[in-house]
This record gives structure tokens, sequence and C-alpha cells, in this order.
């Protein structure tokens, strides 16, 4: 991902929209997309604000902030807890089946290597899962997760629409796009 266009040519943009200027005017004499001064306008009647929002970071802590209360009583009580010890708690107390120290595809391999058990592997689409699945229980089969397949459906479609949406305006002769009228699709 790219950085974020510098705060000085938002403000510029906003000022000159601000000023009378359509959206679309303002984004050519920038040199920026119509659909970011859309979106930076939006930004400014809701935030008061044009500053860029943080990118990239941790989009996975989520899952463990989850049992962040029982993994942070358990390193209290005891401060030389392994990581093994921690998994073993999460498993047993609140059916979390382990705790896997990375995300690479050897460790998924020798995981799943070590559970002959195992005949069905739901997953995302990270190459490293597919490999280790394919890899540590070849006769496994391989699903998507629920989640995964909410989240890849729920993108297509905004995207869908994102791309869509410019020419639906044009149809309709409409140049200036009221903020409170954006799709979700258009505010991302």
């Amino acid at each position: 991902m790219g950085k974020p266009l510098s705060l000085g040519l938002r403000s510029r943009l906003v000022g000159a929209v601000s000023g009378g200027m359509s959206r679309r005017s303002a984004a050519e004499r920038f040199g920026v997309f119509a659909a970011s001064a859309v979106r930076w306008m939006a930004a400014v009647n809701t935030t008061g604000s044009v500053e860029a929002k943080p990118q990239g970071g941790d989009t996975r802590s989520q899952r463990i902030e989850a049992f962040s209360a029982v993994i942070l009583a358990a390193v209290a009580a005891r401060k030389d807890i392994s990581l093994v010890e921690l998994s073993e708690l999460l498993r047993i107390e609140h059916g979390v089946i382990d705790l896997l120290p990375d995300r690479e595809a050897a460790t998924v391999t020798a995981w799943l290597a070590a559970r002959p058990s195992i005949g069905v592997i739901a997953r995302d689409r990270g190459a490293c899962y597919i490999q280790a699945a394919s890899v540590g229980r070849p006769n496994a089969t391989q699903v998507a997760d629920g989640w995964h397949l909410m989240e890849n459906a729920s993108a297509a479609f905004l995207t869908a629409v994102q791309h869509s949406m410019q020419g639906a305006r044009a149809a309709v002769g409409s140049d200036v796009v009221d903020p409170a009228a954006l799709t979700c699709a258009e505010l991302r």
C-alpha cells in the first residue's frame, strides 16, 4: 500500500470545494481521483478532519484479543508460563485447539502431520495454509471457513458497486454528490 497523500494537498482540495468548486473539478485541478475528493469531503463533514486513516498494522490481533483477559491472567498468575502451556489452557478452558507460534507453512505442516485424525481443514486462502494443508494432511478435505467466505463475498460486492457508481451517477446526470447519499462502497 502506498503512502497517503499529504495533509496539505487534502486541505487545499477541501478549501477549493468549500470555496464553491465541484469535487470533480477540484480533483482534476489537484491531480487526484474524484472518489478521493468525495471521501475527503465526507471525512471533513463527519469528523472535521482530512487526516489520513492509519494504514497497515495488525489485522489479526482480534483473534487473540478475544482471549486477552485469560492470557493476561495466566501470565500474571505464573510469569514463566510457556506458549505450550498457554495453548493447553486455552484449548481446555475455551475450546481453542492450539496456538501456533507463527504463520509459517512449515509450522502448520508439522502441526497437521502430528494430528492424523484431522479429516477436514477450514482455512483461509493464504498460500502458506494451502501448502501446509496439502503437505501436512494431503487426504484431508480443505474448505473455506465461513468468516472468509463472507468477507470475500462482501469485498467483491462492494468493489463492484464502487466501480459502477461513477457510471451510474453520470448516467443520471449527477455531477455533484451529496455526502449523505454516498453508498458504503463509495465511502471506502
